[in-house]
């Protein structure tokens, strides 16, 4: 006899299943989780601190006096780490570094609003977006992604994802 948690499971698969998505989305889907868990996994030794990419005093002199940060910990993706600043007024601004595989990387920009807007000149690929009230910029370098999201401010998240897409390897 199945436990109710194992029946559930198998509820939910056999719903994913017969939806609407086909035999080959579901494949694609699996496929980028795999391709992204092995590549940050065979990135782990080589993470970069991304508080080591700007100073305190630089992010001081974007967002203003900062309460907080920076502050290292790790982030949604496999091998992800993220750096998190607050200055006094709650303003929040966070720089994070993962790898993804090309097909992940696809998978993961399509996953974003459709608004996105070019940077010229970093990386090679480059786009600010607005998801929620957040703004988020992303520079691709390679594998290796770079975002930096803030409470809505571009002034804050564009110059510092700048200053440390400068410092990255």
């Amino acid at each position: 006899m199945q436990s109710f948690g194992t029946r559930l499971t198998t509820i939910a698969l056999a719903r994913i299943w017969r939806s609407s998505m086909n035999y080959k989305q579901i494949v694609s889907m699996a496929l980028a989780a795999l391709l992204s868990a092995w590549t940050a996994a065979s990135a782990e030794d080589n993470r970069i601190d991304p508080c080591s990419l700007t100073t305190p005093a630089e992010v001081e002199a974007t967002m203003g006096k900062l309460r907080e940060g920076p502050k290292s910990e790790p982030g949604l993706h496999p091998g992800e780490l993220s750096c998190k600043y607050a200055n006094e007024n709650g303003n929040w601004l966070n720089i994070s570094i993962y790898t993804l595989a090309p097909e992940s990387w696809e998978f993961e920009k399509n996953m974003l609003p459709n608004e996105k807007t070019a940077l010229r000149g970093l990386g090679e690929e480059a786009f600010w977006t607005k998801r929620g009230t957040s703004v988020e910029v992303y520079i691709r370098k390679g594998t290796t992604i770079l975002l930096t999201r803030s409470d809505g401010h571009l002034d804050y998240a564009k110059p510092l994802a700048e200053k440390a897409f400068s410092r990255l390897k």
